[in-house]
């Protein structure tokens, strides 16, 4: 049984063993002298860090959204796709932010569980799409405009992200849909249903590698073709020049940046959808669950805070137009 949030102080539980005779499940086992559970819960302090990190993240990450879509409505051009593909990242951060747990205390709510992992899966698919036209509009700097700057030209790229998480999404409403009528309903309880449950996160763990070793050769060609560039830096008058240098310094440290979260990201993805509360080995047990939630929440923060901030387009004037103020 899951509960979304916990409406009562005390909860009765009554437990039922199924007899299967063709199976020869539960068939004359006499008295039951032990019973063991296995229980995944969040603990109070958790808790009480989990609302802290939204309570505080939400408005920090709306008010620089907020000021960096004023930065690029203040140009005389209008904004980029990857100004745009920023923005929206911001978005999907405060939709993810929003402390709606606040609302649930008191109540039974049962949707809470399916609300939140729908508020993560959108995020996932802007947050991967982000990463691909990232890496995709900065391979192709000194391109014309016709082939860069549009959505389209990635569309290989984003529809099996699009699919992949449809079928995530379809995977989970299994799960935590049917859930909202019956809380006890669990697709592991079936041979069937855990064959195909099992295989789907194998599927998807392997995809979600494919992806990061994908995304790791899209960033060797990028700093690639951006080494390149570097040799006409000498040529320029000594404003141009450093400002170009700082560019560059910004927009490799924000690759390699890019790189690390996606590692973690990935690993997060796999262990979460392996693991639903500690690993145990013998007589030592580690919690993940805790660590990688609250950490990988705030590094997500951290690098969407970045990326608006650092990508905010210049209003000084460089002897260039100003579309070129992100390359």
């Amino acid at each position: 049984m899951e509960l979304g949030t916990v409406a009562h102080k005390y909860y009765l539980v009554n437990i039922k063993l199924p007899v299967n005779e063709e199976k020869k499940i539960n068939v004359g086992i006499g008295e039951i002298n032990d019973l063991h559970l296995v229980v995944i819960f969040q603990n109070g302090g958790f808790t009480k860090v989990w609302f802290a990190m939204k309570t505080f993240l939400t408005p920090s990450i709306l008010i620089i959204m907020i000021w960096y879509w004023r930065r690029i409505t203040m140009m005389t051009r209008s904004p980029v796709l990857l100004e745009k593909m920023i923005f929206a990242l911001g978005i999907s951060m405060t939709f993810i932010n929003i402390p709606v747990e606040w609302f649930s205390i008191g109540f039974n709510w049962t949707w809470m569980l399916l609300f939140g992992d729908i508020r993560q899966g959108l995020f996932y698919v802007m947050l991967l799409s982000f990463w691909i036209i990232f890496c995709g509009e900065h391979m192709m700097v000194g391109f014309v405009e016709s082939e860069r700057n549009r959505i389209s030209v990635y569309w290989k790229q984003v529809v099996p992200i699009a699919f992949g998480s449809c079928c995530l999404f379809v995977f989970d409403m299994c799960e935590r849909g049917v859930q909202l009528k019956n809380p006890f309903y669990s697709i592991w309880t079936t041979d069937v249903g855990a064959e195909l449950a099992m295989a789907f996160i194998i599927v998807a763990g392997i995809c979600a590698c494919l992806y990061f070793l994908f995304l790791c050769f899209m960033v060797y060609q990028v700093f690639k073709n951006i080494g390149g560039k570097q040799s006409s830096l000498p040529a320029m008058n000594k404003a141009r020049r450093l400002h170009y240098e700082g560019l560059i310094f910004r927009f490799k440290f924000l690759m390699i940046i890019t790189l690390a979260c996606a590692a973690l990201t990935t690993v997060f993805f796999i262990t979460t959808q392996v693991s639903e509360g500690n690993w145990k080995w013998g007589e030592y047990n580690i919690e993940l669950n805790s660590a990688f939630f609250t950490g990988i929440y705030g590094m997500w923060n951290l690098y969407v805070f970045a990326l608006m901030f650092l990508y905010a387009p210049s209003h000084k004037n460089y002897g260039d137009d100003q579309t070129n103020s992100k390359e």
